[in-house]
């Protein structure tokens, strides 16, 4: 087949050339692909697209979409969740019927996946779909559902709430804040006020936190009102509300509750006087740090305040003292040892985030043996840990240049493989010649083959020249035969909505970022690997690549 001048240099660029194929090729490849005979499907188009050196991106969307819309009809769950996250990561309007096949599963967990994705969406079908939801026999979709809905200041969010309200367990009521505080109506802020006069103290507290986090000044006098209640969690997340709200109107309310005698209470308006500019309050939060009070500690790196008494507190014994008192310090952007977060053996240990009873305060504790904590009564500990060691981490590129590349070299040279992913960006955003030497050393590093693999990507995603492609293609075809692309479910509070995704294991992640950089450089390689993992690849990896194949080439 003869190619125009144009054609031949964008092979020699390595770039597709896109070109309509044959309709009868089109037709025998949807054909194949509703008798269910992917692998012959797709291997024919590879055929073509090699003896062609073309690409149809058209017509590898109409392939990939059917594909999908066949696999949301399978009956294993696993494929559905395949289906699912292929239809999610593709986001184009096309795949809402596959999506809404998982809002009508009879598995929550697909439910809930489904919804997540919807949300992502601006299509009235869509938003539809996530009204439908709310007919759900599973109460957590339903509240998902609402939660999504809110967002959009949907209507019918309110009398489903209200409908709700009497046949749920009393402490879930404690969630409604979180969904009505993103509604704008009339009849949500008075509802808003019922929820922060509700005989449950719970559904109080969330009522004020929700409102503090969304900055709702327009309920200040309801909360300075609060404020002067005698319940002393109230009081607490009180204090902290007109802190963070800057309503200098309390501070008579707040050096009130400052000669309280309930501790946390006084410590919580003490913080907010000093947020307000009163800085004589400052003195008490500092003596209660160097007594040990890890609230106290935390609150000093919010303020940005006391870096003298958090520089002693780094060289006492007490290990959840030195962990807070490091935290604060890179909040107040100074250098800190943080070897013992992300480098020390800890046995197994894991961080935790821990509250004062009004939730007014927090500070991060150890916690010893987290995977057994994770199966027995804090289900969230490893997540917990994970995200404070990249919080960590990203913390360290305020810091001077040396010390950001001692952590980055030490993560590379050790068994940090939780870090490796992160780290990779933070290099990549970097770009400088020690951040692309310290890569090319790691690409060819003889330890961990996942500093190995994470490297070669970096380098290729930065364009360097080398065999970078050619090694992350040999690692593709050698990780066709993986069982499945499998997902972590994130594990979400009791007192959390919206916090149910899929996020891929170690070696998915790997394997779906691979995919991702080689189709988005559209090249004929990159495009014709991912082709040949749906086609030839474990059968249950090829719903979720069809979603990347879908993205990149639209």
């Amino acid at each position: 087949m003869g190619l125009s001048r144009l054609a031949l240099l964008a092979v020699a660029v390595g770039a597709p050339i896109f070109a309509d194929f044959p309709p009868n090729l089109g037709g025998q490849i949807r054909f194949l692909l509703h008798r269910g005979k992917v692998a012959q499907a797709f291997g024919s188009y590879l055929d073509y697209a090699r003896e062609s050196e073309s690409h149809d991106f058209s017509l590898l969307q109409q392939a990939g979409i059917s594909l999908l819309e066949r696999g949301a009809l399978d009956e294993d769950p696993e494929i559905q969740l395949m289906c699912m996250f292929g239809a999610g990561v593709a986001t184009v309007g096309d795949l809402i019927p596959v999506l809404e096949k998982g809002i009508q599963s009879p598995h929550e967990k697909i439910q809930l996946v489904a919804l997540g994705y919807l949300s992502k969406l601006q299509d009235d079908r869509a938003d539809r779909l996530i009204v439908e939801a709310l007919s759900s026999p599973f109460l957590l979709t339903r509240l998902e559902a609402c939660f999504q809905l809110a967002q959009k200041n949907h209507p019918e969010v309110l009398t489903h709430l209200r409908s709700l309200d009497v046949k749920i367990p009393p402490p879930l009521r404690a969630l409604f804040p979180q969904i009505v505080v993103f509604l704008d109506s009339p009849e949500a802020k008075s509802y808003l006020r019922q929820m922060l006069s509700d005989s449950d103290i719970g559904v109080r507290l969330e009522a004020i936190a929700c409102l503090t986090e969304r900055k709702r000044d327009d309920f200040l006098p309801q909360l300075r009102l609060l404020a002067s209640g005698v319940h002393h969690t109230q009081q607490e997340r009180c204090a902290a509300a007109l802190g963070e709200l800057r309503d200098r109107q309390s501070l008579p309310h707040l050096k009130k509750l400052l000669e309280s005698p309930r501790p946390l209470v006084k410590l919580a308006a003490a913080v907010s006087l000093v947020q307000l500019g009163e800085k004589d309050s400052l003195e008490f939060i500092e003596a209660e740090a160097l007594q040990g009070n890890l609230f106290a500690i935390a609150a000093l790196g919010k303020l940005g305040e006391g870096k003298r008494v958090l520089r002693k507190l780094i060289r006492i014994g007490d290990r959840d003292v030195r962990l807070n008192a490091t935290l604060s310090l890179l909040l107040c952007k100074e250098s800190a040892s943080v070897d013992e977060i992300l480098f020390e053996e800890t046995q197994g240990a894991g961080f935790t985030l821990i509250h004062t009873p009004g939730r007014a305060l927090s500070a991060w504790k150890i916690l010893p043996l987290a995977s057994q904590h994770q199966e027995r009564d804090r289900p969230g500990v490893l997540q917990e840990t994970h995200q404070l060691r990249q919080k960590v981490l990203r913390a360290t590129l305020e810091l001077p240049d040396e010390t950001f590349y001692r952590v980055a070299e030490s993560i590379l040279g050790s068994n940090q493989s939780d870090l490796v992913p992160p780290l990779m960006a933070l290099l990549e955003n970097k770009r400088t010649e020690r951040a692309i030497a310290l890569l090319k050393k790691g690409a060819e590093s003889a330890g961990e083959p996942l500093v190995r693999n994470y490297c070669t990507l970096a380098l290729y995603n930065l364009g360097e020249g080398g065999s970078y492609e050619g090694r992350l293609l040999d690692w593709v075809r050698q990780a066709g035969s993986h069982p499945i692309i499998r997902f972590q479910e994130s594990k979400a509070k009791s007192t959390e909505l919206s916090r149910y995704e899929l996020t891929p294991t170690e070696t998915s992640q790997f394997l779906v970022e691979v995919f991702e950089a080689l189709a988005r450089k559209q090249n004929q390689v990159g495009v014709e690997a991912l082709i040949h993992a749906i086609a030839h690849g474990n059968s249950k990896n090829r719903y979720a690549l069809a979603g990347l194949l879908i993205r990149t080439t639209e």
